[in-house]
């Protein structure tokens, strides 16, 4: 029943917020419209804290096409027909697809299966780690810990560990704070689709990305929060890892089947398809080709490949089977949403772009871009920890982009860094989605121990983000 009141209260609260716009006058440079998308935004915002994604999402469309001048036909149609929508769309079944044929298992056990790693604790800990990190590059964090959680639970199982030892809490943390990392490296990943996508939303498009320079990027600062990481594990926490000697990890990943195989060569593709429009040159027929098909179109037909391909007389791509596995509709719904009511916030005629302008430029005068960047990065990542990391991000990119027109910052950089820094937030169970899989394995770690890892690799990423994120994106994005 305390649920269900709850429940009612956080939804009558939201609703009555998103309504409430409606009868707002105009304050200062904010018009009425302007009052109207910013109620809508912020009623959005707390059902999807507190009740949930998909009503309030259909709602809120509802109301902005409600406004004046709007309508609810164009505002669906613009949102779901958004390009960073479709390929989300596309994106979520792909990623089903690599998912269910195995593949990234069998690359995880394979990596923990080695030779080289019997008998040395550091190495197999390393080769642990570096399991969830590469299988996260390709389909996300919460698969790649499902599949490296389990070849963990194997191995304290053979090494006698249990709850409260060292070794099983750091590299069960590391497994999830090192594939949700890993997460922001492929251009292709849904939190970079969807940070960069809010970016362009509100820019009209003029701010990008290039697949290539981004990668390079994000590769080389997530690498290095991987090294940092058990450079830590090592040296600071230094668990007794003797017991490690005498197991073996598995009995061997054997070979890939058929249907591995052809997953891969369709990665493959995939990847190829994408990446390869950054190495042609401008004038290129086949670059203009590619650019006209974009990565949504792109996928879509990776996928149709995918359904002619046949594995043991059966289609790889089994479109209605993965589509209903892969697609997560809440989030496909707030992300339409997030993008529509991003674009509306910021258009020039709601008045909230002068207003933060004139409210806030102000306050920042005279402070360097560089130092700027240091403490917007800072806070927005203390934000996302405390608060939620989702709503924060949401929020705080309009913002930026608002801010930037009067200041000499790259917003794409910061952009760039917020994807690592404003996804991997662990200090509570609601900082982020996959929070609550660590705090929630109470048979093996204790909130207060993942709490303070957490402490730890939120230093790490600042101190790497400062360090090496921040020169390189400035110079690559």
């Amino acid at each position: 029943m305390a649920g269900q009141n709850h429940r009612i209260f956080w939804s009558v609260l939201a609703i009555a917020v998103m309504a409430a716009g409606r009868f707002l006058p105009a304050t200062g440079q904010v018009s009425e419209l302007g009052m109207e998308v910013c109620a809508i935004l912020l009623g959005a915002i707390i059902a999807y804290c507190t009740v949930g994604m998909i009503w309030p999402s259909i709602l809120a469309l509802i109301l902005l096409g409600l406004t004046d001048g709007g309508s609810v036909t164009t505002v669906f149609r613009d949102s779901f027909g958004n390009p960073i929508v479709l390929y989300l769309f596309f994106l979520l079944i792909f990623g089903t697809v690599i998912d269910e044929s195995g593949l990234a298992d069998y690359f995880a056990r394979w990596l923990v299966t080695r030779k080289i790693a019997r008998g040395r604790p550091w190495l197999l800990t390393a080769f642990i780690l570096f399991a969830a990190y590469f299988t996260g590059l390709f389909i996300g964090m919460i698969p790649a810990t499902v599949i490296c959680w389990a070849i963990i639970y194997n191995i304290c199982a053979q090494a006698g560990y249990g709850k409260g030892d060292p070794w099983p809490l750091l590299v069960l943390y590391g497994v999830l704070f090192l594939s949700t990392v890993s997460s922001g490296v492929m251009p292709f990943q849904m939190g970079v689709v969807t940070n960069y996508g809010i970016l362009s939303e509100v820019s009209g498009g003029a701010l990008t990305y290039e697949y290539l320079p981004y990668l390079l990027f994000a590769a080389v600062y997530s690498f290095t929060v991987f090294i940092a990481y058990i450079f830590c594990v090592k040296h600071v926490y230094q668990p007794d890892l003797s017991a490690l000697r005498r197991i073996n990890a598995a009995e061997g990943a054997g070979s890939m089947d058929k249907k591995q195989k052809t997953a891969l060569a369709l990665l493959l593709l995939f990847v190829f398809g994408l990446m390869l429009p950054s190495f042609l040159p401008p004038s290129s027929e086949l670059k203009t080709i590619l650019d006209n098909i974009g990565p949504a179109g792109w996928t879509a037909l990776v996928l149709a490949v995918g359904m002619l391909l046949q594995v043991e007389g059966k289609a790889l791509v089994d479109f209605p089977a993965l589509a209903a596995k892969g697609l997560v509709w809440d989030v496909l719904l707030m992300m339409a949403t997030i993008f529509t009511l991003s674009g509306s916030v910021v258009r020039p005629e709601t008045g909230v772009p002068a207003f933060l302008t004139e409210t806030l430029l102000p306050l920042l005068g005279g402070i360097n871009p560089v130092v700027f960047t240091g403490l917007i990065l800072c806070l927005i990542t203390i934000a996302a920890n405390l608060i939620n990391n989702l709503v924060v991000l949401v929020v705080s990119i309009p913002l930026l982009y608002t801010l930037s027109a009067g200041m000499d910052v790259n917003v794409v950089a910061i952009t760039g860094l917020l994807i690592f820094l404003g996804n991997a937030c662990f200090l509570f169970p609601s900082s982020c989605p996959q929070a609550s899989m660590i705090y929630q394995n109470l048979q093996w770690v204790e909130p207060a121990a993942v709490r303070r890892l957490a402490v730890l690799s939120l230093v790490i990423l600042l101190a790497a983000g400062f360090m090496i994120g921040l020169p390189l994106s400035l110079i690559l994005l």
